[in-house]
């Protein structure tokens, strides 16, 4: 039977927005959910007992900004948790954020380092896959420059490279279809499907 994780309240759901991600820990068989709430927490919860049972904790950092938090994505691999969703403050579609947090163990969760903060990460989907060592990759859309062509960017938060996947001559901010993608890694091989 279904089991309530948390009410989340009156979140924003608008196309195409994905406000919530599901994964699990194959070497530990834990269950996660990332998620938006209300209050414009992220939350992370998670089961140790094939989902009978929810703890819930509030992953995202504290900001001075007011920026709207939107669209997490969870990885789960070898005891380590990896988390990240979109900060954008209130201003012009073409200034948010990436937050990529990563904590090991019941540790806390660490804003991880090179962050990247490039102008131009909208409140559209980004994705997230572990490789088979558990480094992640956040895939994302952003401006290549101020005011210019959208970009499809992975990061690497190992080797902290931010390479352009693809892009498109739309700006950020008046695309023909809002885009979205989903990311895996087959080992090492990252594969993206992306509009």
């Amino acid at each position: 039977d279904p089991v309530t994780v948390e009410v989340v309240g009156d979140i924003d759901v608008a196309h195409p927005k994905r406000q919530v991600s599901l994964t699990r820990d194959a070497s530990t068989g834990r269950i996660g959910v990332a998620y938006v709430n209300g209050d414009g927490f992220v939350r992370y919860g998670y089961s140790d007992d094939e989902g009978d049972h929810f703890s819930l904790e509030t992953v995202s950092a504290t900001r001075a900004d007011g920026a709207k938090l939107s669209n997490p994505v969870l990885g789960l691999k070898n005891g380590e948790t990896h988390v990240a969703y979109v900060a954008h403050p209130t201003c012009t579609q073409g200034c948010g954020e990436l937050v990529y947090r990563k904590r090991t163990g019941t540790g806390a969760f660490v804003d991880q380092s090179p962050a990247v903060t490039a102008v131009g990460v909208p409140e559209y989907p980004i994705a997230m896959a572990l490789n088979a060592a558990g480094v992640a990759s956040v895939a994302f859309f952003t401006d290549e420059a101020a005011g210019s062509n959208t970009a499809l960017k992975v990061w690497n938060t190992g080797t902290g490279t931010v390479p352009t996947v693809a892009s498109s001559t739309l700006a950020i901010d008046a695309p023909a279809k809002i885009p979205s993608v989903s990311m895996i890694f087959d080992a090492d091989l990252a594969k993206l499907a992306f509009h």
